[in-house]
């Protein structure tokens, strides 16, 4: 049997180690005997069942007493024995943090701080613990509430190294107050000179040691060093080696990871017959005009500060008319950059990047690879050629006589070209491709009459033959070149024609390979591609 050494009708306080019940071994029974003189055997009394122990073990001292595990509150039914501690521990997923739940006191005095930790040390917390939190709970009355009572410390892995730029990595057009460009003020060239430091190489920090609350240390990541970039026209600085500096007077840009200084070429008035041509390695500031006729060439960016005229400008980068670009029809810009001009009139624009306009494009034939903005002041395109290969932008599209004005946006010119030559020399050939058999054809019908050929004829004859075959294989490649490039003028179908202001009659658009008319003056459109029309979306509907 189990004798309890405690009132089981009562909870109360017990130590670790306190012996809670004893376990009575079995006793054996006696053997009888009849009046017949006939022996009776006893039964020997059964091992008594240990109910279930909750924080509760048989003593490894002495087996005949089971004993408190913890200390705690000591609970016994019929079915269980249980010391329920007086402290638990709750969410340990994270070693750097540690909360517990604390058991309300029967009474005063039953626990106090110090056992409290001197069970954080039994469950191996050691750092971090949080003295006043403590001294909090018994003060405040925490009780059966989850308390954060030790705090490690959280590994800082150590920082990266960078680089530090001393110049504008991307130029953006900079808006005055009224949002509108200033293209007075931006500078797609950004001057340095000699010895001036343009970049800096920050090193890495070490990080900081983190320390968990069972006090096992966390050794941060080192930061990685990031060399300083290198390029032309730049040197490292002799006296610190984390510093660059530009070589040369120039242009600095940054070009992938690698900065370049590029030499700078500056024109103080116009291009005209006192400078004559300009051709230039590397970028050019032109602080006047370009008059007719002249042409200005440069390896990277051209910056021009006053009106270009009937004038070729060719550059490798970017391009930046901070007034205009009007004439006759002759002038033409050709960037593999971004263009950003004030206005255009009458003139023509080629370019790989973006074109801003600022205030109006009229009569003239732009071509791009990006998209075409114009959206700043009047924000007009009227007459003219308009490709732009990701899209157009506009504040006005036409005008109220009705100008006739060609949008094209998601196609590309020199596709579309190449296209309109090869279905015109399908066209060609078959041409010649019917002449050749009407003439084979007619060889054919002297054969049927057995009419004999002379050498000639048969010399002929055999041209013939040749040439259509020729012409058939071509005609297989022809087909091949055009799907292929239909198929890739099928990439920009994403691209849209978004008007702000209005759109007018005269005006062709086409997006891809779909094309519409406008037939009435509309306000507010946004015009996009679908596998069956292009259709026109309500601005308004789409905020």
């Amino acid at each position: 049997m189990i004798n309890n050494l405690f009132d089981s009708k009562k909870t109360v306080r017990i130590n670790k180690g306190e012996k809670i019940c004893e376990i009575m071994p079995p006793k054996d029974g006696v053997d009888g005997m009849t009046v017949y003189d006939e022996k009776v055997s006893a039964e020997n009394g059964s091992e008594p069942q240990i109910p279930k122990l909750i924080n509760a073990e048989v003593s490894p001292d002495d087996k005949n007493y089971i004993i408190s595990a913890i200390d705690g509150y000591l609970s016994i039914d019929q079915s269980s024995i249980a010391v329920n501690p007086f402290f638990e521990l709750e969410d340990m997923t994270d070693q750097y943090e540690a909360y517990v739940r604390i058991r309300k006191p029967l009474k005063d005095g039953d626990f106090t701080g110090d056992d409290l930790k001197k069970f954080l040390k039994d469950n191996n917390i050691v750092f971090g613990i949080q003295e006043d939190e403590i001294e909090n709970i018994f003060q405040q009355q925490k009780f059966e509430q989850k308390v954060l009572i030790a705090k490690g410390e959280r590994v800082v892995h150590g920082k990266n190294g960078e680089i530090r730029y001393y110049f504008d990595t991307v130029v953006k057009p900079k808006k005055d107050e009224h949002g509108n460009i200033d293209y007075k003020q931006l500078n797609l060239i950004q001057n340095v000179e000699k010895g001036k430091k343009i970049a800096e190489a920050i090193p890495p920090d070490d990080g900081v040691e983190g320390c968990t609350v069972f006090g096992k240390k966390t050794p941060p990541k080192e930061g990685v060093s990031i060399p300083l970039p290198s390029g032309t026209n730049t040197i490292p600085d002799i006296n610190n080696s984390n510093l660059l500096l530009a070589e040369i007077d120039g242009d600095v840009k940054l070009k992938g990871k690698n900065i370049e200084v590029d030499p700078v070429f500056t024109v103080k008035e116009d291009v005209d017959f006192s400078t004559g041509n300009i051709d230039y390695v590397g970028s050019v500031i032109i602080n006047g005009d370009v008059k007719s006729g002249f042409s200005v060439k440069a390896k990277k960016d051209i910056q021009i500060d006053g009106v270009v005229e009937d004038a070729v400008i060719e550059a490798g980068g970017d391009v930046l008319l901070k007034t205009g670009f009007m004439g006759k029809g002759d002038g033409k810009i050709i960037a593999q950059g971004k263009v950003m001009v004030k206005f255009c009139e009458n003139e023509n624009i080629i370019s790989n990047g973006d074109i801003l306009i600022g205030d109006y494009v009229m009569n003239s034939n732009i071509q791009t690879k990006g998209n075409l903005i114009v959206t700043e002041q009047n924000g007009l395109i009227v007459g003219g050629e308009i490709y732009a290969v990701k899209g157009i932008e506009a504040k006005v599209i036409g005008n109220k006589k009705n100008v006739p004005t060609s949008i094209f946006a998601g196609v590309d010119k020199e596709i579309n070209d190449k296209i309109k030559s090869i279905k015109n020399i399908r066209i060609k050939n078959d041409k010649n491709k019917t002449e050749i058999e009407k003439a084979l054809n007619m060889f054919a019908q002297r054969k049927l009459i057995k009419k004999s050929l002379s050498e000639d004829k048969k010399n002929l004859l055999e041209r013939l033959i040749e040439t259509k075959e020729n012409i058939e294989e071509e005609e297989e490649k022809n087909k091949t070149e055009i799907e292929k490039l239909e198929s890739k003028l099928g990439e920009f179908k994403n691209a849209v024609i978004k008007v702000i202001d209005a759109v007018y009659p005269g005006t062709s658009i086409r997006i891809c390979d779909k094309h519409i008319t406008v037939e009435e003056p509309m306000k507010y459109i946004l015009y996009k591609y679908t596998e069956k029309e292009i259709i026109a979306v309500d601005l308004a509907d789409k905020q």
